[in-house]
């Protein structure tokens, strides 16, 4: 009985904060910052509930030492904020209210500018394709070409590309998030990018045939 409250307890914890995070690119971010969280405190798969155990000071403490090891391990402030946004968004949904979240901000870094802030080259595009693999090469041309998130890329699904085939122009009509009825929306690949994901479709089919 007693392992059986346990594991209801960490579904419990669970379920609450996964259940709120509307976007599944987010939903997904926030799951792996946790995880990477537990994995920090030593602590098992899945043991949600051993989160919220302990007093909330230790809680704090535990956040505050994570966001110092995320620095030192050369982080950019961006990720440090996102994984700090996942850990906020647990302890709250789960009814953890006191902790000072004020105070725990104050160990991010400032934030620096480290990169210029614009769009790859045409240039830049080709030199990335022409050491990709078919897998790569086709992941970027449909972010390129459609203005996919990289968060949205393991989420879509053969299905969710649609043929489109007018005046000779084939492309993929894409949905884009498609399982979440808030957050899905439509886009457009390039005939070539519809050729590259085509091409990677056709190898992997051979490989699965082996």
């Amino acid at each position: 009985m007693e392992v059986n409250q346990v594991e209801d307890k960490s579904e419990i914890a669970y379920r609450c904060f996964v259940d709120t995070c509307r976007s599944p690119a987010t939903r997904d971010i926030y799951i792996r910052a946790l995880s990477f969280f537990m994995s920090y405190l030593k602590l098992p798969p899945g043991a949600y509930d051993r989160l919220l155990d302990k007093e909330p000071k230790l809680i704090q403490m535990d956040i505050c030492d994570f966001i110092t090891h995320l620095r030192r391990r050369g982080n950019s402030s961006a990720t440090v904020a996102t994984y700090t946004a996942a850990l906020n968004r647990f302890y709250v949904i789960n009814d953890m209210t006191t902790l000072n979240w004020k105070k725990i901000k104050s160990y991010f870094a400032e934030h620096e500018k480290t990169a210029e802030d614009r769009p790859y080259t045409h240039s830049e595009i080709q030199t990335l394709l022409q050491h990709s693999s078919p897998r790569n090469r086709a992941m970027i041309l449909l972010m390129a070409s459609a203005g996919l998130r990289v968060g949205a890329l393991p989420l879509l699904r053969i299905k969710d590309l649609e043929s489109i085939d007018t005046d000779g122009l084939k492309i993929y009509k894409v949905n884009v998030y498609a399982k979440s009825k808030k957050s899905s929306y439509f886009s457009f690949c390039t005939p070539e990018t519809r050729t590259h994901i085509d091409i990677y479709s056709y190898i992997e089919g051979k490989r699965e045939q082996k």
